[in-house]
């Protein structure tokens, strides 16, 4: 039973982390999409493409945490 604890948290957890990474992406182009630094070099602003998908991460990794918890 422990072991399925562990294996859920561990998966639950993961897919915590990958919805939190994907719900950013590029500044859109008709806004703007990046700016220039003093070296010159162009530098893309990050965008919240899909606030949902960040809310329900930040809940799945500590979630996650505590299904592993139960494995001790």
């Amino acid at each position: 039973m422990t072991f399925l604890f562990s294996n859920l948290g561990l998966t639950v957890g993961t897919l915590g982390g990958f919805l939190v990474a994907f719900s950013f992406g590029k500044f859109p182009k008709e806004f703007g999409g990046s700016t220039t630094g003093s070296d010159g070099k162009e530098y893309h602003i990050v965008y919240m493409l899909y606030p949902k998908l960040f809310k329900i991460g930040l809940w799945l990794i500590p979630i996650g945490f505590i299904f592993q918890l139960f494995d001790r």
